[in-house]
């Protein structure tokens, strides 16, 4: 018997209530080359009952029911998951979330087996913010039309974050995984940027234009669990994606890349130090945070010295004139009045 072209590996911590939508959005496909690999992180609901449920009702359809020894939480399982899935195809799906559309399953794979560049392929989402559509997410709509794109541009909108790429919506060429990378397990917030970005410097990544999956909000996602308990972690994810794509760029030999994460290096700092919102939490980066994570990504001296004065500039260009100096040295009380005039003074 032939493997299944697409494997959905649905990681289950906590969600149990969402998961038979989810499994049932899978199944309801017009494309049906599909296996379902279900994975219980020792999630302390009821998941075990509700997976025996589902294989029951899908006795006719390639699904697996996986327990993880310990909890390995969501990166590893993702991972463990990705290594498990027979599929030429690998489609992550939160158990909160679901396949909007009957057909995209269909679409995507028609899209990939037609043209073996494309690593992935991804769409815009509605929201869902416990049960009510909230309509079609804007922040996910990347362009108008149905195309595959150029992967470089695309890091370089990752990078900055000028829009959401949407994790529901990803299917992935298992190969680019085995071949590129995985998910970094020291990334839980935004490691799945790092690896879109690594496989679009040497791919093309499809896109269509219709929102085809359900992206939902509640106050038990991984995101607000995150954003609520650890907000400094989500923060230094999202720093941590620039800084690492510039090196594997670096690596690569890809000077536009480069010179576009010094940008966004540059950009998330500035914001972090002003203020960040995430789920309807607000956090403020403190200067020592900044100055470890300058010193960690950067050995030079002179380099960091150089990016330090950049952070300052876009700062004070972030705010109202009047009020730039005063808040800056409350900030950053290190920085001296002299040279708050002179960077003020470039305003």
């Amino acid at each position: 018997m032939n493997p299944p072209l697409v494997s959905f590996v649905v990681p289950c911590y906590k969600l149990s209530h969402f998961l038979a939508e989810c499994v049932d959005s899978i199944f309801s496909q017009s494309y049906d080359d599909i296996e379902v690999i279900i994975i219980d992180d020792q999630s302390p609901d009821n998941t075990a009952e509700v997976s025996e449920s589902i294989l029951s009702s899908h006795s006719g359809r390639t699904v697996s029911y996986i327990v993880n020894r310990e909890n390995l939480g969501n990166i590893r399982t993702y991972n463990r998951g990705i290594k498990l899935a027979q599929g030429t195809y690998v489609w992550i799906l939160s158990p909160d979330d679901r396949l909007r559309s009957r057909n995209i399953v269909e679409d995507y794979v028609g899209l990939m087996e037609s043209d073996r560049t494309i690593g992935y392929t991804f769409c815009p989402g509605h929201v869902i913010d416990n049960d009510r559509d909230m309509g079609i997410y804007r922040r996910s709509q990347y362009c108008k039309k149905d195309t595959v794109l150029d992967g470089q541009q695309l890091v370089v909108d990752i990078i900055y974050n000028n829009f959401e790429l949407l994790s529901p919506s990803v299917m992935i060429r298992k190969k680019c995984y085995e071949q590129i990378t995985f998910f970094p397990e020291d990334m839980p917030h935004r490691g799945d940027a790092y690896v879109w970005s690594l496989i679009a410097m040497q791919y093309k990544v499809g896109y269509f234009v219709e929102a085809m999956v359900d992206y939902r909000i509640h106050s038990n996602s991984m995101m607000s669990t995150l954003a609520r308990e650890n907000f400094l972690r989500t923060v230094e994810d999202d720093i941590a994606v620039p800084w690492r794509v510039k090196a594997e760029a670096e690596k690569r030999g890809l000077p536009n890349i480069e010179k576009h994460c010094w940008g966004a290096i540059v950009k998330i700092y500035s914001l972090a130090l002003l203020r960040v919102s995430n789920r309807g939490y607000v956090y403020r980066l403190p200067v020592k945070e900044f100055e470890a994570s300058l010193s960690r990504f950067e050995a030079n001296p002179i380099v960091r010295f150089r990016i330090r004065a950049r952070v300052l500039s876009a700062f004070l260009l972030s705010i109202p004139r009047r009020s730039a100096a005063k808040l800056w040295r409350s900030v950053w009380p290190s920085v001296g009045s002299a040279q708050t005039k002179r960077m003020m003074a470039r305003q």
